[in-house]
């Protein structure tokens, strides 16, 4: 009968692993999605952060509203709402449309 010492495993093992990764990494195929073109909803929040970071807190709320009118349901136009009204003071406000924004 034919019995393996501890380190014939090792031998086999370095050998045959690195030989399975090998194979396996060949014919992993990854397909990355293209970009697809933002909808309006993101476009008018994209617009409004950036109005955020050039501290035109009136502008941002009113780009805000404007996405709200497209899409009442977007959370991140939820949140963006949530938080220019945390950035003017009006906590109760914000924290209504961070629960909006959770749901």
């Amino acid at each position: 009968m034919f019995a393996l010492r501890p380190t014939s495993l090792i031998v086999l093992a370095v050998v045959t692993v690195p030989a399975m990764f090998n194979a396996c990494a060949r014919d992993l195929e990854l397909k990355i999605p293209r970009r697809s073109e933002l909808t309006p909803v993101q476009r008018l929040n994209r617009e409004g952060v950036e109005a955020i970071e050039k501290h035109q807190y009136e502008k941002a709320e009113a780009i805000f509203y404007k996405a709200y009118l497209y899409d009442p349901s977007d959370p991140f136009t939820l949140n963006n709402l949530g938080y220019i009204s945390e950035l003017q003071g009006n906590l109760d406000r914000a924290l209504k449309f961070y629960a909006l924004s959770s749901e």
